[in-house]
């Protein structure tokens, strides 16, 4: 409670971000998993940033509020923008690197069924 608004976010971002994310590179997220982020997420800022008196009454604030204080993009954003540079990174590791092998390995045969309906580089 005596930490201002601005420290806590510093804490979220530089401590509870990196864990929640650690590996996220890689991850095929689907809607489900995408909306118990979001709210995870929201649950936090809210904790955070606290209730409005607003008319005489204290109230939670409204997602859209919250997001409007935070001005920073959402955990799912982050996520897929992760996505995005991994492939970069992969490519630019040495060609013995044993990523950047894994990555180039075409395997032969059919998946067997019950398969993901994505994979991470997709």
């Amino acid at each position: 409670k005596s930490l201002s608004h601005k420290t806590k976010i510093r804490l979220y971002k530089s401590i509870v971000i990196p864990v929640l994310l650690y590996g996220s590179e890689t991850w095929t997220l689907n809607k489900k998993e995408e909306k118990k982020l979001i709210v995870f997420e929201n649950k936090v800022l809210r904790k955070i940033y606290g209730p409005t008196y607003d008319q005489e009454e204290w109230r939670r604030k409204l997602n859209r509020e919250i997001r409007d204080l935070y001005n920073s993009a959402d955990i799912v954003s982050e996520i897929k923008s992760r996505r995005l540079r991994w492939p970069g990174q992969v490519l630019r590791r040495e060609e013995e690197s044993r990523l950047k092998v894994i990555c180039k390995i075409n395997p032969e045969g059919r998946r067997p069924h019950g398969r993901p309906k994505l994979i991470w580089w997709d």
